[in-house]
């Protein structure tokens, strides 16, 4: 399946700058996607206020990125 993404990344965009926009848009999205996946998962086990500050910002910043065109 990524090959073909990537293969679809390459025709549509011109190579190996549409490949590398593809890998630049998963590192962006794919940092705070995870962020807050360990967030909601340690607030799952313990509350503590640094955590959930913690979990808000990361939040904040996935929906920076997602809304950043």
């Amino acid at each position: 399946m990524l090959l073909s993404v990537l293969n679809h990344a390459s025709t549509f965009s011109g190579g190996l700058v549409g490949i590398l926009r593809l890998l630049l848009i998963l590192t962006l999205v794919g940092g705070p996607v995870a962020s807050v996946a360990w967030s909601v998962s340690l607030l799952r086990r313990f509350t503590s206020p640094p955590l959930l500050a913690a979990a808000i910002l990361s939040s904040l910043l996935l929906l920076r990125v997602l809304l950043i065109r």
